[in-house]
Protein backbone atom coordinates (compact mmCIF):
# COMPACT_ATOMS: atom_id res chain seq x y z
CA UNK A 1 0.00 0.00 0.00
CA UNK A 2 1.36 3.22 -1.08
CA UNK A 3 1.55 5.89 1.83
CA UNK A 4 -0.76 9.10 1.74
CA UNK A 5 -1.69 12.42 3.51
CA UNK A 6 -5.21 12.00 3.95
CA UNK A 7 -7.26 14.69 6.09
CA UNK A 8 -8.85 13.09 9.13
CA UNK A 9 -10.37 16.20 10.94
CA UNK A 10 -10.31 19.65 9.63
CA UNK A 11 -10.63 21.81 12.66
CA UNK A 12 -13.69 24.55 12.98
CA UNK A 13 -12.95 28.22 12.40
CA UNK A 14 -9.59 27.41 10.59
CA UNK A 15 -8.74 28.61 7.41
CA UNK A 16 -8.95 25.69 5.51
CA UNK A 17 -12.61 24.97 7.33
CA UNK A 18 -13.81 28.73 6.34
CA UNK A 19 -12.25 28.01 2.27
CA UNK A 20 -14.54 25.10 2.86
CA UNK A 21 -12.10 23.57 -0.19
CA UNK A 22 -11.01 20.50 1.79
CA UNK A 23 -12.64 17.87 4.16
CA UNK A 24 -11.94 14.89 6.25
CA UNK A 25 -10.74 11.91 3.60
CA UNK A 26 -9.36 14.55 1.12
CA UNK A 27 -5.77 13.52 -0.20
CA UNK A 28 -3.07 16.35 0.18
CA UNK A 29 -0.80 15.59 -3.49
CA UNK A 30 1.47 18.38 -3.22
CA UNK A 31 2.54 21.49 -1.04
CA UNK A 32 4.12 24.14 -2.81
CA UNK A 33 4.45 22.39 -5.98
CA UNK A 34 6.12 19.87 -4.45
CA UNK A 35 4.50 15.86 -4.52
CA UNK A 36 3.68 14.38 -0.78
CA UNK A 37 2.70 11.56 0.46
CA UNK A 38 4.23 11.36 4.39
CA UNK A 39 4.09 13.99 7.46
CA UNK A 40 7.88 14.06 6.89
CA UNK A 41 7.46 14.90 3.50
CA UNK A 42 5.08 17.46 4.64
CA UNK A 43 6.88 18.84 7.57
CA UNK A 44 10.00 19.22 5.41
CA UNK A 45 8.46 21.39 3.32
CA UNK A 46 6.73 23.71 5.52
CA UNK A 47 10.04 24.48 7.11
CA UNK A 48 11.97 25.39 3.89
CA UNK A 49 8.96 27.45 3.42
CA UNK A 50 8.59 29.15 6.89
CA UNK A 51 9.79 32.51 5.14
CA UNK A 52 7.21 32.05 2.67
CA UNK A 53 3.95 34.29 3.19
CA UNK A 54 2.08 30.93 1.46
CA UNK A 55 1.35 27.68 1.63
CA UNK A 56 -0.04 26.33 -1.69
CA UNK A 57 -1.84 22.55 -1.64
CA UNK A 58 -2.98 20.51 -4.41
CA UNK A 59 -5.36 17.64 -3.31
CA UNK A 60 -5.73 14.14 -5.31
CA UNK A 61 -9.21 15.84 -7.03
CA UNK A 62 -7.48 18.23 -8.43
CA UNK A 63 -8.24 21.41 -5.91
CA UNK A 64 -6.14 24.24 -5.19
CA UNK A 65 -6.18 26.13 -2.24
CA UNK A 66 -3.31 28.57 -0.76
CA UNK A 67 -3.44 29.10 2.98
CA UNK A 68 -1.38 32.02 4.59
CA UNK A 69 1.54 30.53 6.55
CA UNK A 70 2.02 33.15 9.23
CA UNK A 71 -2.02 33.26 9.83
CA UNK A 72 -2.15 29.08 10.14
CA UNK A 73 0.81 29.41 12.76
CA UNK A 74 -0.50 31.99 14.49
CA UNK A 75 -4.11 30.78 14.71
CA UNK A 76 -3.22 27.26 15.34
CA UNK A 77 -2.28 28.25 18.82
CA UNK A 78 -5.53 29.76 19.40
CA UNK A 79 -7.68 26.68 17.80
CA UNK A 80 -5.91 24.92 20.53
CA UNK A 81 -6.65 26.20 22.97
CA UNK A 82 -10.57 26.93 22.33
CA UNK A 83 -11.08 23.54 21.46
CA UNK A 84 -8.88 22.04 23.68
CA UNK A 85 -5.79 19.43 21.77
CA UNK A 86 -2.45 19.60 22.09
CA UNK A 87 -0.62 21.88 19.86
CA UNK A 88 2.06 19.75 17.90
CA UNK A 89 5.43 20.70 18.40
CA UNK A 90 6.30 21.50 14.97
CA UNK A 91 4.07 24.12 15.20
CA UNK A 92 5.84 26.04 18.27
Amino acid sequence: MKPALVVTHVVPNSQAQRLEVVAEGSVIEEINDQKVSTLDQLRKIIRASVHEKFVRIKTSDGIFFVLSLPKSLDEAEKLAEIYKYPVSPFIK
